[in-house]
């Protein structure tokens, strides 16, 4: 799948592993390798449903977006990219990432 990082700083930080491990800290390995199930996968709907990743949509302040889950509380919130709802994950190839997260707290 295309990934695009829109916010600058956030990219700055996943384009090199050492700074995902200095922001991250314990959480940089899980990080990186769900980022790389988004890089490896055809389209949205590859990416498991299940646990760990549990990829899921969102609503409230994240409507539109799905969380891909890190651990119990950390998500990657990720859109798609020229997409309108609803949506069908089949033919999503192409997303931004919008955050890494605490959005239960």
């Amino acid at each position: 799948m295309d990934i695009n990082v829109p916010n600058k700083k956030l990219e700055k930080i996943l384009n090199s592993e050492k700074n995902i491990k200095k922001v991250y800290n314990m959480l940089s390995q899980r990080i990186m390798m769900r980022i790389n199930t988004l890089q490896t996968v055809e389209n949205l709907s590859l990416v498991p449903t299940d646990k760990p990743e549990r990829c899921h949509l969102l609503d409230g302040n994240y409507k539109g977006c799905f969380a891909v889950c890190i651990d119990s509380n950390w998500r990657i919130i990720i859109k798609p990219r020229g997409y309108e709802m609803p949506y069908d994950k089949s033919i999503i190839k192409e997303i931004d990432i919008i955050d890494i997260v605490d959005y239960h707290n």
